[in-house]
């Protein structure tokens, strides 16, 4: 799954609001991510990954090149 987001999101985590859902609002133009999974509970020995590209660029375009270069050299690294 890729998502890009074309407007920046300001996210702010308290007691009343402890994580990322339904916790974003249109935010200044600043660069930064907060990321949330729940991947259930672990078994001793067992783990689980999360593959993640991020990427940062000027235009719409320019970051979805960047995101499908990453995925490129991710493939490579896993092979």
């Amino acid at each position: 799954m890729t998502y890009i987001s074309e407007w920046p999101t300001k996210i702010q985590i308290s007691e009343d609001a402890p994580n990322l859902r339904n916790n974003l609002e249109l935010g200044p133009m600043d660069v930064a991510t907060g990321l949330q999974w729940n991947l259930g509970n672990l078994n001793p020995g067992e783990s689980r990954s999360v593959a993640i590209i991020i990427a940062s660029a000027t235009s719409l375009e320019e970051v979805k090149a960047l995101i499908l270069q990453g995925w490129n050299l991710f493939d490579k690294k896993i092979r």
